[in-house]
């Protein structure tokens, strides 16, 4: 009987340890079924980095902390990832980002542009506010460098009906509104503009940035936001359309 009770009771203690025994549901790493990785708001620049979160989920859709997550990038050269997360632009183009855990994965697209930013405007009296009869018609061009901010212009014209006075960048403004001149052709430092002439060029370089006072209410910065918001023109004035004969409205290309 003796040995009967001792049986019983190492058949007892070993239910009792099946029942209360460890838990086998996946922890950590192991428990992830889902990967999910924050969009980018929009492109980024060569050069310029996005951090992006990879959030990781169990079988019941709770989000999971600590795990190990791993980056790559469809194309290094497009774009790179740290283990971080963090993706810096390297070309223009667009790549793959993924993010993997315990063999699940989640991705997002990130498009990179280039640093050089080109805005352009076409000249016409007909953009003047108010508009004049003149048939004179002009090119602007420039290029924003968004690592350095250096900002170069390149400014074309002819067939205007008397000589030309002055030449400004114009903001802030939409198209058809007036507004006061931000950079001056032919005043601004190692610029060259053709004074006096029917017909001509502009040409100039400049720093966009905090530390470049364009006007009393205007620096490098603020003009920059300006220029990239579409609320800028481009005008040439002359003796007979002092207050412009040609205007456009500069935009980002």
């Amino acid at each position: 009987m003796r040995n009967r009770g001792i049986a019983l009771t190492i058949m007892a203690a070993a239910i009792f340890a099946v029942a209360c025994g460890d838990d086998d549901t996946p922890t950590g790493t192991a428990a992830v079924v889902s990967v999910t990785v924050s969009q980018p708001t929009g492109p980024i620049l060569v050069g310029a980095t996005t951090t992006l979160i990879a959030t990781t989920k169990d079988a019941s859709g709770a989000a999971i902390t600590g795990t190990t997550v791993t980056w790559s990038s469809s194309s290094d050269a497009i774009a790179t990832v740290s283990q971080a997360g963090v993706v810096t632009g390297v070309t223009p183009g667009t790549a793959t980002i993924t993010a993997t855990s315990n063999g699940k994965t989640g991705t997002a697209s990130v498009t990179v542009n280039s640093k050089i930013v080109t805005f352009r405007a076409t000249l016409g009296s007909a953009n003047e506010v108010p508009p004049n009869a003149s048939t004179g018609t002009g090119t602007f061009t420039a290029t924003l460098d968004t690592t350095t901010n250096s900002f170069t212009y390149d400014v074309t014209f002819t067939g205007l009906t008397s000589n030309v006075t002055l030449g400004h960048i114009h903001g802030p403004a939409a198209a058809g509104v007036n507004a006061g001149t931000t950079i001056n052709f032919a005043t601004l430092p190692g610029a060259t503009f053709s004074l006096g002439a029917t017909a001509g060029t502009a040409h100039g370089t400049t720093t966009l940035n905090a530390a470049t006072a364009i006007t009393a209410t205007i620096n490098g910065d603020s003009l920059k936001k300006l220029l990239f918001a579409g609320l800028t023109y481009a005008n040439i004035h002359t003796t007979n359309n002092g207050g412009g004969e040609i205007r456009g409205q500069i935009a980002r290309q």
